[in-house]
């Protein structure tokens, strides 16, 4: 179903994103995105990852892309609430 695989690529990207592989990770951020169906729950974690991950590339019109997307979707999420009250 749609959670247990947005679940399992967003894990992966976390994963990659430890190891160091931001490129990668950002691969399997995309893709949690990608499968998370009508299950939403991973999407804001994915787009928060993608920006820290576009950070360590020093890709920062990414990171601002995401975190946009971020707040313009989800403003009521736990991620954008952090993100809004660091701005």
């Amino acid at each position: 179903d749609s959670f247990k695989t947005s679940q399992v690529f967003f894990l992966g990207g976390v994963s990659f994103y430890r190891l160091k592989n931001y490129k990668l990770a950002q691969k399997y951020f995309l893709r949690a995105l990608k499968n998370s169906g009508s299950d939403l729950s991973y999407s804001p974690r994915s787009l928060a990852w993608l920006a820290l991950s576009a950070e360590k590339l020093g890709d920062h019109k990414g990171k601002n892309r995401w975190i946009s997307e971020l707040i313009q979707k989800f403003p009521k999420s736990k991620e954008a609430r952090r993100l809004n009250k660091h701005a």
